[in-house]
């Protein structure tokens, strides 16, 4: 693991695999926000190790720690039968650590992004959406930073979970009504509003809903 800093204080961290507890207390130490943009495209083993377990360990080294969260996933999270999910089962890991995420008590935004840099070149508008849509489009990766780092001071994003993607027309300067229109949450609920209940809890493996235990009521 390689800790970088940059001015204002800020660091990023950078691993092939997710680093030990130990490691994580030490670089999370003095944190008031964290902010994940991880990702595998290999093995369903990689899968779990990266897209579930990062948030998993981050999770655990943070303990009673209170800080903002800005969790990157990916469009199309529930279509369990996509070419992107059937290869190494990465969205149902990347789903089981939102859940994660949503059952921890800290304050968080979910941003699913659209394929990156697909945009067309006159789509620039914003688009936060929920519920089930076919999962195409594409979004400038300057924006996916941007909305990440805007939902960790943006009251108006607590506890919201979207897809986001690019449309034709002007990037919009304020993102707070985009934040607002959106539909919480619901407390304890495994996942974001309009998913399809397509994974429940009652199938899955131990060692998640062990997980789950730890940083929550579920039963």
């Amino acid at each position: 693991m390689v800790t970088h800093i940059l001015p204002g204080g800020l660091r990023y961290l950078t691993r092939s695999q997710p680093p030990g507890e130990v490691q994580l207390d030490r670089a999370l130490a003095g944190t008031d926000a964290v902010v994940f943009t991880h990702g595998s495209n290999s093995t369903e083993e990689q899968a779990e190790a990266v897209d579930y377990g990062a948030v998993r360990s981050v999770l655990t080294a943070l303990g009673d720690r209170s800080v903002r969260v800005a969790l990157m996933t990916a469009i199309g999270m529930t279509k369990r039968d996509s070419i992107y999910n059937k290869e190494n089962h990465g969205r149902d890991w990347k789903r089981r650590g939102e859940r994660l995420l949503r059952a921890s008590g800290l304050e968080y935004t979910i941003v699913r992004p659209a394929a990156f840099d697909y945009n067309a070149p006159d789509a620039h508008k914003l688009v936060m959406r929920q519920g089930e849509h076919p999962s195409n489009g594409g979004v400038a990766r300057e924006q996916i930073a941007r909305v990440l780092v805007d939902a960790l001071s943006n009251d108006a994003a607590r506890h919201k979970t979207f897809e986001l993607l690019d449309t034709t027309g002007e990037e919009q300067a304020d993102l707070t009504p985009l934040f607002a229109a959106l539909q919480p949450d619901e407390p304890a609920a495994a996942d974001a509003p309009g998913d399809s209940e397509n994974l429940p809890l009652s199938d899955e493996p131990q060692r998640v809903l062990d997980d789950l235990k730890r940083l929550t009521d579920y039963e």
